[in-house]
This record gives structure tokens, sequence and C-alpha cells, in this order.
């Protein structure tokens, strides 16, 4: 009787290693399908913790349940048991202190961001700093307006604005000619033509420089994890950089999220798209913001946006692209490169067309950019050497423009 109550208990160990097998092989053949998009943003640590580790200890989890069932030694038995016991009581001692170091951790991030945070823009605007502009005597105001692609600068902190001051002062020999970068990582034309309206026009620049175009491109993946919603003609569906601020989670709901993106997860649809709702407002920001300037006298110049985008470009060159591969991606799709290429074509001809129609001035930045790593670290941003060719670009054509003859006195 004893050897028959012996082998049944032999059996069930054998039937709860073979069940925790299938349970647990089952949860380790998920962490290999991970979200490619989610171990991307957060590097080898990322990767480690979300993928590797699990790989890891799922197995060795395995290994300790297979002996608590299969050892006769029940000494043995009783101490796998009191560390297994102790390593949980440990984890629920030490969770409460983790969650508020996190808890800690996330005001702190919020605090950075409300910090650059602004109600209307998203992001706080840069703001001319006037004071040290001459209080008597003529000179020139120039407004370089557009998100990160003007705001950014070099290695040594200089600006391809700051190069088109330099260069215009030595075309005209002329010592007072101003040129501010107004540029803000994330602006579109919706953004621009709010902060003009609202914080630059005063100053009475005598010339406005606008490049505009792959943000307001982004707008039409609304899909991405940018926005909260389908496309809306204001752009309130795009949260863009506030996209996070809702989003806040305790350490549970953190790893319980990401744990979720890193096990059994379904590729991506990859699409398609070759029509684009936010033409209709690009097209009316840049009129109206050329129709708002010039009831101050104030002259607009329209840029096409230097890009890496084109049939020919080759697998290196796309893996740095970082709209396809990072911000117009959803939880359920994305764009592939053709729409990126088709998309970025059009804003380009939709600006020299709104050039064309206002009278305005276009420089076709884009054609004086070779489409090379060579000149671009990612799909739009620049290397050092293409800030002195965008710099030489700009002041040689604005100096044959023979806009800036017309002066006036909005900055004494």
């Amino acid at each position: 009787m004893g050897k028959n109550k012996s082998n049944v208990r032999r059996i069930l160990a054998v039937a709860g290693v073979v069940m925790a097998a299938v349970l647990l092989g089952y949860l380790w053949v998920g962490f290999w399908f991970p979200d490619p998009y989610f171990l991307a943003e957060r590097g080898v640590a990322g990767r480690f913790l979300y993928q590797i580790l699990p790989l890891t200890l799922l197995p060795l989890g395995f290994l300790l349940m297979a002996l608590l069932l299969l050892l006769r030694d029940r000494a043995l038995r009783k101490n796998l048991l009191l560390l297994l016991f102790s390593l949980v009581l440990l984890g629920l001692l030490l969770y409460p202190l983790a969650d508020l170091l996190w808890y800690v951790r996330g005001k702190q991030k919020s605090r950075t961001m409300v910090a650059m945070y602004h109600p209307y823009l998203q992001l706080k605007p840069r703001l001319p700093d006037v004071a040290d502009l001459p209080r008597c005597g003529k000179g020139i105001l120039i407004f370089c307006l557009g998100g990160s692609t003007t705001e950014m600068k070099d290695s040594r902190g200089r600006g391809w604005p700051e190069r088109v001051e330099a260069e215009l002062r030595s075309r005209s020999c002329n010592d007072s000619i101003f040129v501010y970068n107004l540029g803000r990582q994330w602006y579109t034309t919706q953004h621009t033509l709010f902060n003009y309206e609202v914080n630059l026009r005063k100053y009475r620049p005598d010339l406005l420089i606008v490049m505009h175009n792959i943000n307001d491109f982004l707008q039409n993946a609304d899909f991405s994890y940018f926005s909260r919603g389908t496309f809306r003609e204001d752009y309130g569906h795009f949260y863009g950089p506030s996209a996070q601020l809702p989003d806040q989670y305790g350490l549970f709901g953190h790893f319980r999220e990401s744990f979720a993106h890193c096990w059994y997860h379904q590729p991506r649809e990859v699409i398609s798209q070759d029509t684009f709702p936010g033409v209709v407002p690009f097209t009316r920001n840049l009129k109206t913001l050329i129709e708002l300037a010039r009831l101050d006298s104030t002259q607009v110049i329209l840029l096409s946006q230097p890009n890496l985008f084109s049939e020919e470009m080759g697998e290196e060159a796309k893996r740095v692209c970082s709209m396809v591969n990072k911000e117009a991606v959803g939880p359920g799709q994305q764009w592939d490169f053709e729409t990126a290429i088709r998309g970025m074509r059009l804003y380009n001809d939709l600006v020299k067309e709104v050039a064309r129609e206002e009278g305005a001035l276009f420089i076709d930045l884009e054609r004086e950019i070779p489409k090379t790593l060579t000149w671009f670290f990612d799909e739009v941003h620049y290397n050092d050497t293409t800030f002195n060719i965008i710099g030489t670009t700009l002041g040689r054509e604005i100096a044959r423009s023979g806009l800036l003859h017309t002066q006036h006195d909005s900055i004494e």
C-alpha cells in the first residue's frame, strides 16, 4: 500500500513537472517575439531587463520547480522551499521602497517636462533678446522660424542662422544685421503662426525665414503613439512632445505595460499612404503667416526642407530615419518608406507653390544638400558640414534678392 502511494506521488510529481514545463515554456517562447520599436527605444538596458532576463529566469524557475517536485530528500526540499520563501518575502519587503523611488523619479521627470511645457504651444517658444540691439540708428532684424532643423546647432554650438548673419554682414558690409534663431523642436506651421502673432510680431522684423515640412507632415500619422484620435485640421489630435504626460504609471503598472510589449508582440501593419489631409492646414497656415507679416511690411522667405528621403536610399540610410522607425509608428500600424518619400516631396512642393502664389521668395535648400549620410545623421537633421552650405546658400540668395534694401526703424 505504501509503495502504491509512493508511485502515485511520483506520478503526480512528474505530471506537475510536465505541466510546469508546458506553462513556463509557453511563457518563455513569448519573449522571443518582442516589439522591436519598444526595445529600440530602451537600448541595451531595456533589452536585458525585458527580454534577456525573462529568457534566463524562466528556465531557472523551471529547474527549481522540478527539483522541488522530484527531490526525495526532504531536508533538501525543505531548504529549497525556505530559500524560495525568503526570496519572495524579500521581494515583498523591497517593493514598497522600489515603488517609492519610482514615484520620486516620475515626479522629477514630470517636473522637467512641465518646465518645458506650454499650454498652447506644447513646448515653450524661444523668444528674441533684443536688449543687445542698438537703441538708435537703422538695422535689419531677421527672424528664422521652424522646427528642430532651424533650432539645432552644430557640435560647436553654432547654427545656420548664425552663419546667415555672418554671411549677410560680410556681403553687405553692414554690422547692423541681426539674425535670430527662433526655431523650436516639434513646431509646426501652426505653432509658428500662433507664436508669431502672440510673441514675435510686436518686434516688427524686416524679414522672416521660414522652414517647415516634416513636423506638419507627421501630423498625418494619426495612428501613431503621439496621437490621441483621428486627424484634426487644428492638429488637436497630435500630442507630440506632450504625449507621455498623461501616461505615468506606478512601478507595477510600468512593468506590466513593458512586459506586454515584449511578449508575443503582433507585427505592425506597414501601410502606404498617398492622401494627406494635413496639406490643407499646412497651406493655410503658411499663407496666413505671409499675410500677417505683410501687414507690417515684413518680407517672408520660404525654404524647402533638405532631407535624406529618395527612391535610391539604402538600408543604412533607412536605419537612421527616426520618423519612419520611431515617430510614424502606432500600436498596430506604421508608415512605409514610400509614404515618407511621397509626403516629404509633396510638402516641399507645397512650400514652393505657396511662395509662387503669394509672391514670396522661395529658396530650394533641398536641391543644395546631397541626400547622403555625409550630410545628415537622420532623415532631416544635419551633420556639421551641412550648416555651412545652408548658411552660404541663404546668404547668397538673400543678398541677390534685394530684400535687404527694405529697412525700417523697427529695432530702434
